[in-house]
């Protein structure tokens, strides 16, 4: 005992039940703190995730609908355009494009359902004086009309598109017979509502149709078209406003001008196209007064192509102005030394529409002229009343500059068709030919005879002179004498021929070219 009050610290003391306890306590609040902590810590976590999730839930529908929203406007904007593709904006037909699919698909169908499929290519005629008296206004309109009355008078079945300027075509499986199909293309010209009334004005045209069926004629989709358009031109060579059935002999006219323009254009490069003249006279007299310069070719295969069909390939391949230009110049070199010598006061050369759309023309007709030492009045040029109204601002410009230096004009082929006075009183021409149609008339038929003679006498009032083609015989050319007509042209007078034998008596001086 002594020994622990000596040494009090040699033993470790004890603590009671009491502290254990507490301390336990102590460390049991102290977790439960921690997991009360956590588990608000997790609570609030959890919430925020919750929240997290639903915005991006919120986000995701959001996203969604705008995608859908995005892909409908996407595929309307791809309808607008496939239409637009489609659809001629004007007519609202279906466009050349959307043509060129559905005749292969309505080809396919006929030749699987041995069914026939009619094409009706229909073209206007007189359109193109529509726009250039009227405005493109008018010829809107006049399109737009059309477009209307095709899809009056079709069948729920056809197919009808616009295939560009005033050309449109008609796809229908509903005949039973090509004469039905003819009688419809009939019928389609002669209900066409003309003329149009528009600002005061009468919209007067008319059109040409070419039809061919499948598989009667051909079983491809793109010989169907080609015969159908061979049958359209044939209607305009038949003077247009008529329906025309494909024929095989068709095919071998469109090899025949296919050949003829190929090789017109080596021709015009060799100088193998001639100009032949004829010779233009006062009546009851032998002396030529003046000639008119006229195309001739002789086709190796062909023979003699005539002078319309050489202007016409010639616009085809698109050189009339290089055409123009040789006429022009061979013309005046061949005759230069019987104008020089006086044998002849003019020589006369016909120009197209195409020419008077020309602007440089005149200053290449006037350097000509220099060139050569020809005075300009010794140059006639003639153009028929259709070729002056093609583009009339133009052709105006064209003549007043020419007609000004003293070249002379001379409306050609007066009283074939269309013939308007005003056409004399607007248009700078001096001289008035009048066409052979009335002439080969004119001592058979009194009507024929009485407008003659008015025309002279208009003519003479205007201060124009006339000359009267296509006299055949000594009786018209009397007549004509008779009525007072100034000059006088024809076979039955002169041939067209080579210069030396169109002019056999005329002895020219002999001049440097």
């Amino acid at each position: 005992m002594s020994n622990l009050l000596q040494n009090p610290t040699s033993s470790t003391p004890t603590h009671g039940p009491t502290e254990q306890v507490t301390r336990v306590e102590r460390r049991l609040q102290r977790e439960r703190r921690a997991r009360a902590e956590a588990e608000s810590l997790l609570e609030d976590k959890s919430r925020e995730l919750y929240l997290a999730n639903q915005q991006l839930s919120q986000l995701n529908n959001d996203l969604e609908a705008r995608v859908l929203e995005r892909t409908a406007e996407l595929e309307a904007e791809r309808e607008h355009a496939l239409g637009l593709a489609r659809i001629d904006p004007l007519t609202q037909l279906s466009n050349r494009r959307y043509f060129s699919n559905k005749i292969q698909q309505m080809a396919a169908q006929a030749r699987a359902s041995n069914q026939m499929l009619y094409l009706f290519l229909i073209d206007l005629d007189g359109f193109k004086q529509v726009n250039d008296l009227f405005g493109h206004d008018a010829g809107d309109y006049a399109l737009v009309t059309v477009a209307n009355y095709l899809r009056e008078q079709s069948y729920a079945s056809s197919f009808i598109a616009r295939l560009g300027g005033d050309e449109f075509a008609i796809l229908s499986p509903s005949f039973e017979t090509i004469e039905q199909a003819n009688e419809f293309g009939e019928k389609i010209i002669a209900n066409l509502p003309v003329p149009l009334a528009f600002k005061g004005h009468k919209l007067d045209f008319g059109c040409s149709i070419g039809i061919a069926a499948l598989p009667l004629h051909t079983t491809t989709y793109d010989q169907l078209q080609r015969y159908a358009d061979l049958a359209m031109y044939k209607a305009k060579d038949l003077g247009r406003g008529t329906s025309v059935v494909f024929a095989e002999e068709m095919a071998e006219i469109r090899r025949r001008r296919v050949q003829l323009r190929i090789d017109l254009d080596k021709a015009i490069t060799n100088q193998e196209v001639s100009i032949f003249f004829q010779p233009t006279m006062r009546p009851n007299t032998t002396k030529a007064v003046g000639v008119e310069s006229l195309l001739r070719w002789e086709h190796q295969e062909f023979g003699w192509v005539p002078p319309l069909d050489i202007l016409s390939l010639a616009d085809d391949v698109d050189f009339p102005q290089s055409l123009t230009r040789y006429i022009l110049q061979q013309s005046l070199i061949q005759t230069r030394p019987y104008i020089l010598s006086g044998a002849i006061d003019w020589v006369s050369i016909n120009l197209v529409d195409k020419d008077l759309r020309d602007l440089s023309l005149p200053d290449f007709i006037l350097g000509t002229l220099q060139e050569l030492e020809i005075a300009p009045q010794h140059l006639k040029i003639e153009i028929t009343e259709h070729n002056a109204i093609s583009d009339f601002q133009n052709a105006t410009r064209i003549m007043n500059k020419l007609q000004t230096k003293g070249i002379l004009f001379a409306i050609d082929d007066f009283g074939a068709g269309y013939s308007n006075m005003l056409t004399l009183d607007r248009l700078p021409f001096k001289v008035l030919k009048i066409d052979q149609s009335l002439i080969t008339q004119l001592a058979c038929e009194v009507e024929t005879k009485t407008m003659v003679k008015a025309i002279i006498e208009m003519s003479h009032a205007l201060s124009m002179e006339v000359i009267a083609e296509g006299v055949e015989d000594a009786e018209q050319e009397s007549l004509l004498a008779d009525l007072g007509c100034d000059y006088v042209q024809g076979f039955g007078l002169g041939l067209p021929k080579p210069i030396a034998e169109a002019l056999p008596a005329a002895l020219p001086l002999k001049l440097k070219l």
